[in-house]
């Protein structure tokens, strides 16, 4: 959750194709409005050196995220994990002068996680990381706020249908 990202919002996207996408060597399977790009940044954590593999796609007035980055050790005690979820979510907010609105723990396929709804200067993001092994995985959606109860509504239906869509694969079950 440690993103910095420049919001451009264009015309809405409402009627795109949503696809399922499935990088080779990710693990995971997502719904996406589109193609992303994917880029890949080296990280210096606590724990040394990481490869942060993104896949980015602005969409309308969206733009969505998948990214997930391997550790060098796994890491099961639920203490260093809530430790590095706690680091995560206070570097994403420092990184993009946002304002913490929600949070809450969350569980995938028993793998333990957190989600985020973040106030930010442009708009709104909600984010879930999920700690799995060795590998984080970090799953944005970033979005305007909406014009009245209407224009909530269907932010957050579009939010949740991205988040909710991502899933590991059989191969992510052993954490590698």
């Amino acid at each position: 959750m440690g993103l910095a990202l420049s919001l451009c919002f264009g015309a809405p996207a409402a009627a795109q194709k949503w696809e399922k996408f499935a990088p080779a060597g990710g693990d995971f399977s997502v719904l996406m409005p589109g193609k992303p790009v994917k880029t890949d940044q080296e990280m210096q954590t606590a724990f040394g050196k990481l490869v942060n593999h993104m896949f980015l796609l602005q969409s309308g007035e969206a733009v969505y995220m998948v990214s997930y980055g391997d550790f060098p050790e796994p890491v099961s005690d639920p203490a260093v994990i809530k430790r590095m979820l706690d680091s995560a979510r206070d570097n994403a907010i420092q990184a993009t002068s946002g304002r913490l609105k929600e949070e809450k723990e969350i569980k995938l396929g028993g793998h333990t996680g957190r989600e985020l709804l973040v106030v930010l200067p442009a708009g709104l993001t909600r984010a879930r990381a999920y700690w799995v092994g060795k590998r984080l995985y970090q799953v944005v959606v970033l979005m305007p706020e909406g014009k009245g109860a209407a224009g909530e509504k269907a932010r957050e239906e579009t939010m949740a249908k991205f988040l909710d869509s991502f899933a590991l694969t059989p191969d992510a079950a052993g954490a590698k």
